[in-house]
């Protein structure tokens, strides 16, 4: 898939692996769930300064600019995350699982 703004191209396979999209040959970062849980949906901030990854019950939350910072580890859901998304403004993360 692509970021809203067409700065990232990713792929999901065991974690999110971010490419420039004037060059789709070479990975740029990956960022992968502690546990190595596949990723299970995937959103963008509409300015591309954050990113949320679903990963089984959980979802994280990274700056993909910033790899090495620490991520937002989100938790509360009791089965497989299906969606994340941000608010339009991007101040809101939301998630939708298999929990209902």
């Amino acid at each position: 898939g692509f970021s809203p703004r067409g700065t990232w191209f990713y792929r999901t396979s065991i974690g999110l692996t971010l490419y420039a999209v004037n060059d789709l040959t070479a990975e740029l970062r990956t960022l992968i769930d502690p546990n190595l849980t596949i990723p299970t949906a995937v959103a963008f901030a509409a300015d591309e300064s954050r990113a949320c990854v679903g990963f089984g019950h959980r979802a994280r939350v990274w700056r993909p600019h910033e790899p090495d910072a620490p991520s937002l580890h989100l938790k509360g859901h009791g089965a497989q995350v299906r969606a994340v998304g941000f608010s339009t403004d991007g101040r809101t993360v939301l998630t939708a699982a298999m929990d209902g």
